[in-house]
Parts: structure tokens; sequence; C-alpha cells
């Protein structure tokens, strides 16, 4: 592993693009370190000749430049699908089955795309004459089983992806129903008149100006955080969107 995959692993896991761009910003800053630590041991400064001050000066320059590149690695945000499929109750054995497939080649980039995999019924995969062809081809070019179904992934990648981000979506919202039924449950009496008394909040009523987007439907009668509330529940909103600020 090179720094550069060095750093980036100790730091972030990134998207394809954003790991090729990550890995080509820090590496010309390395070669330009690198090149002016050699300028700086075979300069011997005249009057003629760069003073060492401005080396040492242009230096610190593209020092302060590598930190920036640094940083902004570190904020990269991971894509949904890529990030790890990690509950605490089962973190054992996701991570054990994650080192089986690893072995065999695959990351986490693959994820939604064996996401989108598993969840077919097998009787869409036979009905498909696209995906059986791509699972053949699989099993025709691959040596071990690990092998054909990396290549099934990486041919039929755009629709297992798509479908991928559907189950994902369709879990995590499964388990959204799950905690607001039980949310709902705990309202008392004086939880109720507290939210009437209250206006929306900001993120209820970006969630309401975006779903009413999205939905294409005027927007709502919400005078109070109650409303809001049970509004954005009847529409079935999706509360995992934020507002990017």
């Amino acid at each position: 592993m090179g720094a550069a995959d060095s750093f980036l692993t100790e730091n972030v896991q990134l998207t394809g693009q954003s790991k090729v761009k990550h890995i080509a910003d820090y590496l010309l800053a390395e070669i330009y370190v690198y090149a002016m630590f050699r300028r700086m041991n075979t300069i011997r400064p005249t009057a003629s000749e760069i003073p060492l001050t401005e080396v040492v000066r242009e230096l610190s320059r593209v020092s302060a430049e590598l930190k920036a590149i640094e940083r902004g690695a570190a904020l990269e945000q991971i894509v949904p699908g890529e990030v790890a499929y990690r509950d605490p109750q089962d973190v054992y054995h996701q991570i054990t089955i994650g080192a089986v497939l690893t072995a065999y080649g695959f990351s986490a980039h693959d994820a939604r795309a064996l996401d989108g995999f598993l969840a077919m019924r097998p009787k869409d995969v036979l009905d498909d004459d696209v995906v059986l062809d791509h699972w053949k081809a699989g099993f025709i070019a691959g040596k071990t089983m690990g092998e054909a179904l990396m290549i099934f992934l990486n041919r039929a990648a755009a629709m297992l992806e798509d479908r991928g981000r559907y189950e994902e979506w369709r879990r995590k919202y499964d388990a959204y129903v799950d905690r607001t039924q039980a949310f709902l449950k705990t309202l008392d009496e004086g939880t109720l008149a507290a939210m009437l008394r209250k206006p929306p909040s900001g993120k209820q009523l970006w969630l309401v100006r975006y779903t009413v987007e999205c939905l294409d439907i005027e927007f709502p009668e919400i005078p109070d955080r109650r409303a809001a509330f049970l509004w954005l529940h009847d529409v079935a909103a999706n509360p995992r969107y934020r507002r990017v600020k």
C-alpha cells in the first residue's frame, strides 16, 4: 500500500472518483515537497541564485496546501451504499461475512450492487434475459463462484445498484416507521399540548417544502409542530433527507 492509499485508508473511505482525485492531489503535493527538499540540499545560494529563505518559504506554502488536501479528504462523505452495513447487535457477523467477501476481491463499492442482487427473486433472474445473460457470462468466465459473482456484478452494475439503492432505502424507511409507531405510543397529553404551542421547526418546514416539491402537491396548512409532524408522517416523507448547509 502506497503513502496515498495509506493516508486515505486511515482518514476516509472514498467513492471511486473522489479517491482518484485525492490520490492525484496527494501524490502531486508529495512530489512537489520531495523536489523542494532536493532543491534545498543542492542549492548553494549566491547573490545571483534564489535565497534559501525563499525556498523554505515556498516549502512552507506547499506543506500548508498538503494539509488542506488532507483536511478535504477527511471531510469527504461516503455515499449511501458504500457505508458499512453495521448494526451494533450484528457487527460480529457483518465483519466476518465481510472478511470472506473481501478475500474474493469484493470491496465496499460492491455493496450496493450485491444488495440489489440478493434482493432479487430467483424467478426475476430467470425471466430477465439481460440479467440471465450477465449471470451466464460470469459462470463461463469465472474460475470460481467468487469470480463469477464479481463478473456478474460488474456487468449488471447499473441495474443492480438501482435496485440496491431502493432496498437500502426500504429497510431504513421500515425501521423509521417502526420507531415512529413506538414514538406515537409514548405521546401523552402534556407532550401533545407542548407540540401544539410550538410553531413548526425549521427542519420540519424544510422537509415539508422538499416533500411538496417532490410530490408536486400544494403546501399544507401547518400551524404548529404537531400538525407538521402528523402531515409528514401521513405523506410518508423521508426524514433521512437533511438540508445541506
